[in-house]
């Protein structure tokens, strides 16, 4: 989703984040957007020490919206924040209008910063409805489109209150390339979203994006 709020450092994001989680899936993610970034060199030395043989272990599965939602149980807020964001890539990628519309609540509000010809940056909110139009109008002029998520980030909304699995605070850096128009094109998204659970299905209650 091509949308955009004021942001920092990409790519100091992306390393804090491939620190904090400490895998080699993180520290690759890092090579993968930025081979010859700042950090690379200190990236492949933490992931070539953390791709040592292991003993195989059964994939944890994913906590469905009411599981995740039970009195008592541990909230694996990223694993919830990245299923619903596979939903929503998922849906624009078939160009499905009905499926984006749905993971969205019917009162969410989308901020999109976008940039002018003059290079200058201008807010734009919209609603969903409106987001979903324009989603669809920008992918049909595109050609060869991938989509890739470098890290996602889930945390709750208000810890204190105790309703963490209700209320999600979800951060994530997308990148996207193609050809529009027969030119090859690459944008690297910020895009924040704060998702509830209504009803056993979690819904975006409000969205914003920072096209870097």
């Amino acid at each position: 989703m091509q949308v955009q709020t004021p942001a920092a450092d990409p790519e100091a994001e992306t390393w804090v984040a491939a620190e904090n989680d400490r895998t080699a899936e993180g520290y690759q993610a890092y090579l993968d957007a930025y081979p010859q970034g700042r950090y690379a060199v200190a990236a492949r030395i933490k992931l070539k020490g953390l791709q040592k043989p292991a003993t195989p272990a059964a994939a944890p599965q994913a906590p469905t919206s009411e599981a995740a939602a039970a009195p008592g149980a541990e909230c694996a807020l990223t694993t919830i924040g990245k299923t619903w964001l596979g939903q929503l890539d998922a849906a624009i990628a078939r160009r499905d209008a009905t499926a984006i519309i749905a993971v969205f609540a019917p009162e969410a509000a989308v901020r999109a910063t976008v940039r002018g010809a003059d290079g200058k940056m201008t807010p734009v909110d919209i609603r969903r409805e409106e987001f979903v139009r324009s989603t669809i109008v920008a992918m049909k002029g595109l050609e060869d489109y991938k989509q890739r998520r470098v890290w996602t980030e889930g945390k709750a909304v208000d810890p204190a209150s105790g309703a963490a699995c209700d209320r999600i605070s979800l951060r994530s850096l997308v990148v996207e390339q193609g050809r529009q128009s027969r030119k090859p094109y690459r944008f690297e998204s910020l895009e924040e979203y704060v998702l509830e659970l209504r009803a056993g299905k979690w819904l975006a209650v409000k969205a914003e994006t920072t096209q870097q």
